[in-house]
């Protein structure tokens, strides 16, 4: 009997972590978003949700495909901030705060 309460609370947890909104760890708080150019914001969530992403007085829908992927882009923006980005489905939302848009650099070495 306890091992099946123990399987059964176990999917109910899988179910519950598969409706979060997840993102790469690229896109996270206190990022940088690059000015001038579209944004493309990507992720993963439950199969077939409707996604709403919310920044800077903008708004643009999305829906996850079959295996939970998801991507978009926003309009681009002017060098500026502290922003705000919320994406909301599937009774869970998520936000990422902090972010700034300007030129984003990459280096190696």
């Amino acid at each position: 009997m306890k091992a099946r309460l123990l399987a059964l609370a176990l999917s109910v947890a899988a179910m519950s972590a598969s409706a979060e909104v997840r993102l790469p760890n690229l896109l996270s708080n206190h990022a940088v978003l690059q000015r001038d150019r579209p944004i493309h914001l990507w992720g993963w969530a439950s199969p077939n949700v409707r996604l709403t992403v919310r920044f800077n007085n903008q708004t643009v829908s999305a829906q996850s495909d079959r295996l939970g992927k998801w991507s978009l882009y926003l309009a681009p923006e002017q060098a500026g901030g502290p922003y705000t980005l919320t994406i909301a489905g599937d009774d869970h939302e998520r936000s990422l705060t902090d972010l700034l848009v300007g030129d984003v650099w990459f280096a190696s070495g």
